[in-house]
């Protein structure tokens, strides 16, 4: 069974490395959004397994955060995995209570990253 995941990040950089480390994985279907609205309208619009989140989305958008609560709010929310530069206490603290299943910082590992996904969604990949 493949895993439809989302990518939400302002840094085409990160999209593009997470995509790339994740194509060799025949487990993963990876979509990516430059903005929390565009995340949410995917979301919206097709249902996914599991969403890597930042927290940082850009000036003027709507933060990691907010984009968290609304998904949170959906009816069948996918889990979501934040994957933000944030390492203080009080934002992986404020992400987990978001909502949350897991807090991943960067610079990270593709292992710390393949170690998450799999914790997320329960052994599937």
């Amino acid at each position: 069974m493949q895993v439809r995941l989302l990518i939400i990040d302002d840094d085409s950089f990160v999209r593009d490395l997470v995509g790339e480390m994740l194509a060799p994985l025949p487990a993963y279907q990876v979509h990516a959004a430059s903005s929390g609205e565009e995340g949410l309208a995917l979301l919206a619009s097709s249902p996914f397994d599991l969403v890597l989140l930042d927290i940082d989305l850009g000036e003027g958008r709507q933060d990691g955060f907010e984009v968290c609560a609304g998904i949170m709010a959906s009816e069948a929310p996918p889990a979501v995995i934040f994957l933000t530069s944030h390492a203080r206490d009080d934002f992986v603290a404020a992400g987990l209570n978001a909502g949350a299943r897991a807090y991943l910082c960067k610079p990270f590992s593709a292992l710390e990253l393949f170690e998450q996904l799999e914790a997320v969604s329960g052994g599937r990949c």
